[in-house]
């Protein structure tokens, strides 16, 4: 890339990020935190990740259920300190399971003058893709499913749906199954132990009860 490309980047990110982005993002009813753009919709969070390179902006959009982070963060023994963390630790924190991508795409942007109109069309464009997506993807088990198309499937999130939906059996087997195969989930305690380690914990405590019960 020529200086002279640099400085039209430059510039044309400074424009979209520092001066337009946010004043269009609240037309169309998205919040930010920290320059992510995001809006919650009953027990849903999605979530847009945009990248302006030259000439161009790419747009991605990503959901997941609001309630397995709470899951994730209870079966990870970290709920009392999640529940102290605003509302962004859903959007941006560390210990957070990953959100489903549901697609992406490139807009041109033929020049400078042209940044604020392609803006509002991408970010009009991913509300209404937004609004299709509350009518596709309703439960857990509707997410899950989704999950499974994926040609990587989340292991991790599955087993956060199977609990959420009561399979504690399942969600134990899956578990136990990942970590034969030498797998963490991507998440490891600094006290030592995976994510799938917690979660087999979780679940034979929670099968233990319901024998009691």
């Amino acid at each position: 890339m020529t200086r002279a490309e640099q400085a039209e980047l430059r510039e044309l990110t400074q424009l979209i990020e520092k001066k337009l982005l946010k004043t269009i993002l609240k037309k169309y009813g998205f919040k930010s935190i920290s320059g992510t753009p995001y809006k919650v919709i009953g027990n849903w969070i999605y979530i847009l990740f945009e990248t302006v390179y030259l000439h161009g902006i790419k747009i991605k959009i990503q959901v997941k259920p609001i309630s397995l982070d709470d899951l994730f963060w209870e079966i990870f023994e970290m709920k009392e300190a999640a529940d102290s963390m605003p509302f962004s630790f859903h959007v941006n924190a560390a210990f957070v399971p990953w959100a489903l991508t549901l697609e992406s795409w490139d807009e041109p942007i033929a020049n400078i003058d042209d940044a604020e109109r392609v803006l509002d069309q991408v970010i009009r464009l991913s509300d209404e893709k937004i609004m299709s997506y509350c009518e596709q993807i309703k439960t857990i088990q509707d997410y899950k499913d989704r999950l499974l198309q994926e040609k990587y499937v989340d292991e991790l999130n599955c087993m956060l749906c199977e609990i959420a939906v009561g399979d504690i059996q399942e969600a134990y087997d899956h578990a136990q199954k990942e970590l034969a195969r030498g797998k963490t989930g991507g998440f490891q305690s600094v006290s030592g132990g995976s994510i799938y380690n917690y979660v087999i914990k979780y679940c034979e405590r929670r099968l233990a009860s319901d024998k009691v019960g």
